[in-house]
């Protein structure tokens, strides 16, 4: 793979504003065709290489779409890249369209978050941010809290739900050089590619380096030209760097505001239409969002911050933790997932240690 090493971008690309459509089905079937031609590859390159067509095709059609020509370009070249990896190793393929594909992701990513400060959330702006949500791997709990955000306009919120996830993401594909555990080259590059592809969402938030990005264009550099062993120290700054950020962005994260029992059934009322979330969605996604702070906190040895979490956590009904099901006021009952009762059960054990 020397001399294989992807272009690094430090700005992404945008989609024109929300008045004009956005193409979702161009890009769903472009990032389909990248994957699907990294996948052929082993088996035939004529089959990878009708899949890259494809892409090229879906990416005309996205490409009325995007505002920033010169970036356009970049990612019609990328795709010209992935073309000429055919003749290379397969992973050369795979890094390319990883890379691509990081691409238009942030492209989603940063128009999305744009017209939302503009428009809020409609039925042209769901759409994408519920799309953002699958491409962020978020969980139903993770979504509907990111939903509730844009709903009541905290588009901040917004931002910071994503970029956590985005910092989750890479700390994930960077976690082994924090092990020192041993990689192939092949697997090594890819991990970092797609590590870089999600610093790209992280990248022009004001508390993160621009050094960073340089960071990642050397390791990829040195993985690529069999330096692996070189690149280690850096690599690990990286995966502490992205633990760093998840945490921050973890606290920084507005909690999803339950209305308390006492209140009527109009009060509750008008609160699930401000937040179009249900009682369940809403008991589901805050008690997610407490674990996953002690969590958070336990992880970087915050042990006060861990503690003071689970005893918020530990504070719920009795019910909701043993049986996942909690008693309302009318005396009807509401049940919790079986995951998230079995994390509410362990409480006990964890904030008694």
């Amino acid at each position: 793979m020397r001399g294989a090493a992807i272009m690094l971008l430090s700005a992404g690309l945008g989609f024109l504003p929300a008045a004009q459509a956005q193409q979702l089905d161009a890009y769903r079937t472009l990032n389909g065709a990248l994957s699907a031609a990294a996948a052929a590859r082993n088996e035939s390159a004529a089959s990878a290489l009708d899949q890259l067509n494809a892409a090229d095709r879906a990416l005309a059609e996205l490409n009325s779409s995007l505002t920033d020509r010169q970036l356009a370009s970049t990612l019609a070249g990328t795709l010209g890249e992935a073309r000429a990896a055919l003749a290379r190793q397969p992973a050369d393929l795979e890094a390319q369209t990883l890379h691509a594909r990081a691409l238009a992701r942030q492209a989603l990513y940063t128009q999305t978050t744009a017209d939302l400060l503009q428009y809020g959330l409609n039925g042209e702006t769901r759409p994408r941010l519920e799309q953002l949500a699958a491409d962020f791997d978020l969980d139903q709990a993770q979504s509907v809290a990111l939903l509730a955000a844009a709903n009541r306009g905290d588009i901040p919120d917004v931002t910071t739900r994503l970029q956590q996830a985005a910092a989750r993401q890479a700390v994930r594909l960077l976690e082994p050089w924090s092990l020192n555990a041993t990689l192939s080259q092949s697997e090594a590059y890819l991990r970092l590619v797609q590590a870089n592809g999600w610093h790209f969402i992280l990248q022009e938030a004001r508390d993160i380096p621009s050094t960073q990005a340089d960071s990642y264009a050397e390791v990829i550099a040195l993985v690529a030209d069999r330096e692996a062993a070189q690149a280690a120290p850096q690599i690990r700054a990286l995966y502490f760097a992205a633990l760093q950020t998840a945490q921050t962005r973890e606290r920084a994260m507005q909690p999803v505001n339950l209305p308390p029992p006492s209140e009527t059934a109009g009060a509750n009322t008008t609160a699930a239409s401000t937040t179009s979330l249900s009682e369940e969605e809403q008991l589901t996604a805050a008690l997610y969002g407490t674990l996953a702070r002690a969590l958070t906190s336990a992880i970087s040895n915050e042990q006060a911050l861990t503690r003071e979490q689970l005893q918020a956590a530990e504070a719920w009904p009795a019910p909701c933790r043993r049986t996942g099901r909690v008693r309302r006021p009318n005396n009807s009952q509401i049940t919790l997932p079986a995951s998230l009762t079995a994390l509410a059960c362990a409480l006990g054990t964890l904030s008694a240690a």
